[in-house]
C-alpha cells in the first residue's frame, strides 16, 4: 500500500490537469480525520465483520479500507459514502437477526456504502445473482420489494468501481479511460 502523496500523484500524472487544482480537489476528500479513523476502525473489524456475518469480503475491499486516505471516494462531488461499523451492522443481516436499517430482500447480499439518494451498494457474497463474488451492486432501497430485477451491476471488482467514483469526482467522463484508471488504482493499492 502506498502512501496519500503517492495517490495524488497518480491523480495529477493521470489526468495531466493543474496540479493544483487536483490537489484542491482531493485535499478535500482526504482530508478528514474522523473518516480515517473510522475506516481505521472499520479495517481492524473486517475479520469479525466477516465472522459474524458469514461473509468473505473482496480482497479489493480490504485493501483499500486499510489506506488511510481510502476515504477519497467521498466528499461533495461524489454522493457515495462506505458504511462504517455502526451502519455496516444496521444496514445487513447477521444470521436470522436484521440490523435496524435491514430489508429482508437483502439479507444473502453485503450492503457497504450508499449515495445520498435511496441507493445501497453491495458484494454478491454468495454469487447468488451469478456474476461472481467480486462484483459491485446497486439498488434503489424503495425498489427493493420489487426483487432482482433492480438490481443494476455497477462494476466489475472494487477497483473499477473507486475509479468510477474518483472520475466522476473529478467531472471527467470514464468511456476508455474506465480500465486504465482501474489498473492505475489496482497497482496503487495492492
Amino acid at each position: 500500500m502506498k502512501e496519500k502523496k503517492d495517490f495524488i500523484k497518480l491523480l495529477e500524472s493521470y489526468f495531466q490537469r493543474d496540479d493544483s487544482l487536483v490537489k484542491q480537489q482531493y485535499e478535500e476528500f482526504i482530508a478528514s480525520e474522523h473518516a480515517a479513523l473510522l475506516l481505521k476502525k472499520l479495517y481492524e473489524s473486517i475479520p469479525q465483520i466477516e465472522k459474524t456475518f458469514n461473509h468473505t469480503l473482496p480482497q479489493e475491499y480490504k485493501n483499500f479500507i486499510e489506506a488511510d486516505y481510502a476515504w477519497g471516494v467521498y466528499g461533495k462531488e461524489n454522493d457515495f459514502r462506505l458504511y462504517d461499523v455502526k451502519e455496516i451492522y444496521d444496514f445487513n443481516y447477521i444470521g436470522k437477526h436484521r440490523g435496524n436499517s435491514s430489508i429482508e430482500e437483502m439479507k444473502d447480499y453485503f450492503i457497504f456504502g450508499q449515495d445520498d439518494g435511496e441507493c445501497s451498494y453491495f458484494f454478491d457474497s454468495f454469487n447468488k445473482l451469478g456474476y461472481g463474488t467480486e462484483t459491485v451492486w446497486k439498488i434503489n432501497r424503495s425498489a427493493v420489494n420489487d426483487g432482482i430485477k433492480w438490481f443494476d451491476l455497477i462494476a466489475e471488482n472494487f477497483y473499477s468501481f473507486v475509479a468510477m467514483l474518483l472520475l466522476k469526482a473529478l467531472k471527467i467522463p470514464a468511456g476508455q479511460r474506465l480500465p486504465v484508471f482501474t489498473q492505475a488504482i489496482s497497482a496503487l493499492f495492492t
